[in-house]
């Protein structure tokens, strides 16, 4: 009876240390992979000159060359750590967890990207409909005097008297005391 029980724990002593051998495996040639696979598409990529060809087509300097190369890479690594976790068994509650972390990071982001965007929105229309200033119009505001050069949705850009441009957020222009000065005719 005592040989049954030791050979049974036996058993699964080796099942899971044969299944942890695998996912490091597994783990290594992901890194291994994912390392030659983003330097690989980093260099061919530099071949076809995408970060010139983007640089004349869009006037923005970014290395999208080795950013898309690291991408590749990290996806590999995370490909790699998804399937080991599946050969340890593990992976769909790891996947549950990490799913729900993202989801509440991409939720808290949002709500800090428009906590501000509303309010501005909201009194632009409100500076547009009630005409209470007007782009030209020499204003002051706390401790901001110059002349409106241009209003949009979010904000009002003022030129002070020493021609520094000084943008204003419409949510400041409806809150604050605004003072605006007779045009000169």
């Amino acid at each position: 009876m005592n040989i049954t029980i030791a050979n049974g724990i036996n058993t699964v002593v080796n099942s899971i240390l044969t299944k942890l051998f695998i996912a490091v495996i597994i783990i290594l040639c992901g890194l291994v992979l994912g390392r030659i696979l983003g330097k690989l598409i980093t260099k061919v990529l530099n071949e076809f000159e995408l970060n010139r060809i983007m640089r004349k087509a869009t006037g923005i300097k970014i290395n999208l060359e080795e950013v898309t190369g690291t991408a590749l890479s990290y996806f590999i690594y995370f490909i790699a750590i998804i399937m080991a976790l599946e050969t340890i068994n593990i992976a769909p509650m790891i996947l549950y967890i990490l799913s729900s972390g993202v989801i509440i990071i991409i939720i808290i982001s949002i709500s800090l990207t428009v906590k501000d965007f509303f309010p501005n929105v909201m009194s632009s229309i409100i500076i547009h409909q009630k005409g209470f200033i007007k782009e030209g119009d020499r204003i002051k505001i706390e401790d901001i005097e110059g002349e409106i050069i241009k209003i949009n949705l979010l904000e009002t850009t003022v030129r002070s008297d020493n021609g520094d441009e000084i943008f204003i957020p419409n949510g400041l222009i409806t809150r604050k005391k605004v003072r605006r000065f007779k045009r000169k005719r």
